[in-house]
């Protein structure tokens, strides 16, 4: 059967007209563009279509079996031998190039004007490689390039290597080594929109950084130890949106020369910095979506510090602020919707703190020290729908305040420090409802733990980590005191009761054998600490230096003449009753014995010569 020509439309919309021939060479020609596709493919890569993804293979096997009609190409991981892209090297996409990447190959070098043939060439991803320098030609002929990523190279500077990307629109150099971005680095690039320059060790942000970037929208600027910024240094860059200066090392917010320029500004992190107060007025004029202000060491903020300000998202978290004043808060109350005070040590929150804020939404005052929560607190905030106060010091809720919890969509109460006696009870009684099981939830980050939004018991010690709505109520009993609530066990209590009785009997027994051997305090004293004037007469008698044979007052050393000065009044008698001998009995002292009782060296009165006869030892005198 012929095709009927005379009717076009016929044709198209009735099947019955397609003739079987047509059928077959249409599938004889796809069939053999399939064959060809795979031929032009080499083993080891992936191809399909106008695309080839290479993960492995020697870059000399895989250059000459690509197609002229590639669009995409993809090296990656294990491609070896591309360490330097010629000149010569891409010529035959030049007319359909659009897309190349080449990461992780340890590429080192880019020939003067290897990429001057790529004229339909819009995104360029050249990051993790091992590039150090980079010549104003070697982006030559990329007029048209719209994204170019370097990161994670080891370039120190761009200095003249962006002239030729006049509509280039995004720009990643994170995690290199450059340390200073000179007036002329931006001068072609008032099509960017979007700068990362995350990881480079910039140091100070000068007042000609940006120019040039006059449609930038988002700079990113973190962990670049950043300890200043220069007036104006934001001047050319009106529309700039977002700016991150996080994990810096800035000691105080920008200033308000450089916060006049920032007009449009809706997103500020400052989060890791070295930032310890905040003072009148810090960030006025500026009408934000987001503050992030985290993980400082912010200990003071003025009642005035967010006059002004306008913000939707304040993140004040893990710094070390101990109190929460209505006056401080208070600007913002009218606009904001989400705070995050996570972190922070104090104790608790005035009835008053969120006073006239009737559009938060978002309250996290997880990780702090709040041993409860009052529930005037809870009612100034009408529309507030997510709460979290895990990781606190409470021991229960009231029922008031489980009532203010009516409003709520998410609540996380978990890692509480719940005391399961009869003001658990409330609390219970609420979690037995699964209307209220449905607002538990876990925090962002942790629904990975399967009872994050289980509540234990922490006291008393029969109830310990039992889940609080498996309790019965005759378990609940009375109130426990103050002495009840201690969170140790009868055992380890005892255990330190009875090491402390142990060693008070061991200092007794000790105390008892010292004073038995006659060590009296003033005796241990001199046997443990011996002063200079008694140090040497504690030395062995068989060490002491002979008797005088000269008499010569130069024999006596300085510790004699401290001992017989000290010790002379010891048998000096004064009262005259005792002058005379107590008893007939008593014999008087001898020369030798006197001259022994104030003198360290032996007596000079021996047996051998009669006493008259020795002469008197001038250590013996006063």
């Amino acid at each position: 059967m012929g095709l009927p020509l005379n009717n076009p439309l016929k044709l198209l919309s009735s099947k019955i007209y397609l003739h079987p021939s047509l059928l077959l060479i249409c599938f004889l020609l796809f069939q053999q563009q399939c064959k060809t596709t795979l031929a032009a493919c080499p083993k080891s890569c992936a191809c399909r279509q106008d695309v080839i993804i290479c993960q492995k293979g020697l870059w000399a096997d895989i250059e000459p079996m690509l197609s002229m009609g590639l669009e995409r190409i993809i090296l990656e991981k294990d491609v070896k031998g591309l360490d330097l892209i010629k000149g010569n090297t891409l010529v035959k996409f030049k007319e359909t190039l659009k897309l190349l990447r080449i990461n992780g190959l340890s590429l080192k070098a880019i020939e003067p004007n290897a990429f001057s043939s790529c004229k339909s060439l819009v995104d360029l991803d050249l990051s993790d490689n091992d590039l150090t320098n980079l010549g104003p030609d070697s982006f030559s002929g990329l007029s048209n390039l719209k994204s170019l990523s370097l990161a994670n190279n080891k370039l120190s500077t761009l200095d003249g290597v962006l002239t030729p990307l006049v509509n280039l629109k995004s720009l990643d150099v994170n995690h290199n080594f450059i340390q200073d971005l000179s007036k002329s680095v931006f001068k072609n690039q008032s099509s960017l929109t979007k700068l990362m320059l995350n990881g480079n060790p910039i140091k100070t942000l000068t007042s000609q950084a940006f120019l040039g970037l006059n449609s930038i929208q988002d700079i990113q600027l973190r962990y670049c130890s950043i300890a200043s910024v220069e007036m104006n240094v934001f001047f050319d860059t009106p529309k700039l949106i977002f700016l991150d200066l996080g994990q810096n090392r800035l000691s105080k917010p920008l200033s308000q020369d450089v916060l006049t320029d920032l007009t449009v500004l809706r997103t500020l992190l400052l989060d890791h910095n070295m930032l310890q107060g905040l003072e009148d007025k810090d960030f006025a004029p500026l009408y934000l979506e987001k503050l992030d202000l985290s993980f400082n060491r912010i200990t003071y903020i003025h009642k005035t510090a967010f006059q002004n300000l306008t913000v939707k998202e304040l993140d004040l978290s893990d710094n070390l602020i101990l109190s929460t004043s209505s006056d401080i808060l208070h600007p913002l109350a009218l606009h904001l919707t989400g705070l995050t005070l996570a972190g922070n040590p104090f104790e608790n929150l005035g009835t008053d703190t969120f006073l006239d804020f009737k559009y938060l939404e978002r309250l996290n005052v997880s990780s702090c020290r709040l041993s409860a929560i009052d529930h005037q607190t809870l009612l100034n905030l009408p529309s507030l729908k997510t709460l979290d106060i895990s990781h606190n010091n409470l021991n229960f809720l009231s029922q008031d305040t489980l009532n203010s919890f009516s409003s709520l969509t998410n609540v996380n109460l978990h890692q509480n420090k719940w005391i399961c006696d009869c003001q658990i009870k409330p609390l219970c009684d609420w979690l037995s409802k699964s209307e209220s099981v449905a607002k538990m939830h876990c925090p962002q980050g942790q629904g990975k733990h399967q009872d994050c939004n289980i509540l234990r018991c922490a006291a008393p010690s029969q109830l310990k980590h039992k889940q609080l709505h498996q309790i019965e109520k005759e378990e609940l009993g009375e109130c426990l005191t103050d002495k009840d609530k201690s969170s140790l066990n009868t055992s380890t209590q005892g255990a330190i009761v009875a090491a402390c009785l142990g060693f008070a009997i061991i200092f007794l027994l000790i105390t008892v054998y010292l004073w038995r051997k006659g060590k009296t305090s003033i005796k241990l004293k001199r046997v443990c600490v011996p002063s200079n004037a008694e140090s040497s007469h504690m030395i062995d008698e068989d060490s002491k230096v002979p008797p005088l044979s000269n008499c010569d007052r130069a024999s006596l050393n300085e510790s004699d003449h401290e001992f017989v000065v000290r010790h002379y009044f010891d048998t000096y008698v004064t009262d005259p009753k005792l002058m005379s001998r107590t008893s007939d009995s008593e014999e008087p002292k001898s020369p030798k014995e006197r001259d022994s009782m104030y003198s360290s060296q032996p007596s000079l009165y021996n047996s051998d010569p009669p006493p008259s006869s020795a002469p008197l030892g001038i250590e013996s005198t006063v």
